[in-house]
């Protein structure tokens, strides 16, 4: 847990994750498009004055489904206190169409985003920017002959005047920032640890053992590890390595 940012690292152990990403490490991200996924509601209904639309309503069902969509970073931030953290974060708007610097598929976070990511291609390679962080809210109480009933909204025009462009602010932590303090925190791959837990021992040959003679090793996690080399099998050159690193382990971070 960093020691003043709303950022945390997790160790997965025996995670399958056939497709997984780096950390953008650059400081140039204003102008950038960006994916941003999610598991928050989705849009609801389309909120007009005069029968022009200037938002949405967020949607009155929780699906938790993986939704994304894109967006352009605008601008960046040092120093941004949320709730007692103080992060630097990169910052986004909701434009509507024709105006301000719409993407194809302009999107805004919403409840349960939080911590999802944002994403830039680099050289064709995706990279994570961003986690989802704050959002500008707007609600209404008392919405469905319900007076308790809160429904949350998000607006690219002013309610009052929708023809008045007011494109509602959302932000992310700044994953450049802290890449050192991320990169610090990771160790190395350490060769025959098959579980994860930065040191080769009986653990990892239980593991092992599991895996041979396997002859169906596929990438990108080819036997959980045990084909080695890889060349699709777990066989004896596939032994020799992992023994060669027998009892060795990653210094603790």
């Amino acid at each position: 847990e960093h020691e003043t940012a709303d950022l945390r690292l997790v160790k997965l152990f025996g995670a399958n994750l056939p497709n997984f990403v780096g950390i953008y490490e650059k400081p140039n991200e204003p102008g950038r498009e960006i994916v941003i996924g999610g598991y928050g509601v989705g849009t609801g209904a389309p909120l007009k004055t005069n029968g022009k639309t200037y938002g949405y309503e967020w949607a009155h069902i929780d699906s938790r489904a993986l939704r994304i969509g894109t967006n352009r970073i605008e601008s960046t931030q040092d120093d941004n206190e949320l709730e007692g953290l103080t992060s630097d974060v990169i910052i986004a708007d909701f434009d509507g169409l024709h105006e301000g610097s719409p993407t194809t598929y302009e999107t805004i976070p919403a409840v349960y985003d939080s911590g999802g990511g944002w994403f830039v291609k680099q050289r064709r390679t995706w990279k994570l920017a961003g986690l989802s962080r704050a959002v500008e809210p707007h609600y209404e109480q008392g919405h469905d002959d319900d007076p308790n009933h809160v429904l949350y909204e998000s607006w690219f025009r002013d309610r009052s005047d929708p023809s008045t462009a007011d494109a509602d602010y959302f932000d992310a932590v700044r994953i450049s920032s802290y890449a050192q303090w991320i990169n610090d925190r990771i160790p190395s791959v350490l060769p025959g640890d098959l579980n994860g837990d930065d040191e080769v021992d009986i653990a990892d040959f239980s593991v092992f053992a599991r895996q041979w003679p396997r002859t169906d090793c596929q990438p990108p996690n080819p036997c959980l590890g045990a084909d080695s080399e890889p060349d699709g099998d777990v066989d004896w050159l596939d032994l020799a390595k992992f023994a060669s690193h027998w009892l060795t382990a990653n210094p603790p971070h």
